[in-house]
């Protein structure tokens, strides 16, 4: 669920994706809908680009937004966006780089609507981070340094103050992990990575993860 539903409305909007089965043409994809107070709305994809039937579907807005923006994972394994507003997928072609776990998780953290970070899971087990700050999307960087995910770890990330995300996970030790960066960093995503709870606790190292700012 993500608030607003569209431009100039404060309801909000429910995001789904529903099985589609395969037909003779094309493969096992998931398509993705929008429920709003006006009705039901699919967001379309372009020719022969298909999500991947059981990828997260990752949600962010920001202060004052008349819009929310979504990402998902393609069957190429590439990152796709798009927004509650202009509802049109963009292939940010990130599987150049290195190819999203296409089942494990995404993180969206926003500034405005003009600066947008998608932080996802690679193949290698470590976070990567694309980046949107006029339209275009920049290549996939590696951000924690050598940090290394536990392999059912999920993410969560939140933005604060305008100049700073912090991405939570679980690092291969199965142990509560951050990866941030912030105003003092010099490159982006940064490299810096700390690890939250010493020993394990409570939380599997598949659990769910929620972050406010």
């Amino acid at each position: 669920v993500a608030p607003p539903s569209s431009p100039g409305s404060p309801d909000s909007v429910i995001v789904e994706g529903k099985f589609t089965t395969r037909t003779a043409a094309d493969p096992p994809q998931m398509t993705v809908d929008m429920t709003q107070p006006g009705g039901h709305v699919n967001i379309p994809l372009l020719p022969a680009q298909y999500v991947e039937p059981d990828a997260p579907i990752a949600v962010a807005t920001f202060p004052g937004a008349q819009q929310s923006n979504f990402a998902t994972v393609l069957t190429t394994g590439d990152i796709a966006t798009c927004d509650s507003a202009g509802r049109t997928w963009l292939n940010t072609g990130s599987s150049s780089t290195i190819q999203a776990r296409r089942l494990r998780s995404l993180a969206f953290a926003t500034f405005s609507a003009t600066d947008l970070q998608v932080f996802f899971v690679g193949q290698d087990r470590a976070i990567w981070a694309i980046r949107s700050t006029g339209g275009t999307w920049s290549a996939p960087a590696q951000m924690g340094g050598g940090l290394r995910l536990h392999p059912s770890a999920l993410l969560a990330a939140t933005s604060r103050a305008g100049n700073s995300v912090d991405v939570f996970t679980f690092n291969d030790s199965g142990l509560l992990t951050t990866s941030w960066w912030g105003s003092a960093s010099t490159t982006w995503p940064d490299s810096n990575s700390q690890v939250l709870d010493p020993s394990p606790g409570l939380l599997l190292p598949m659990s769910a993860l929620a972050v406010v700012s």
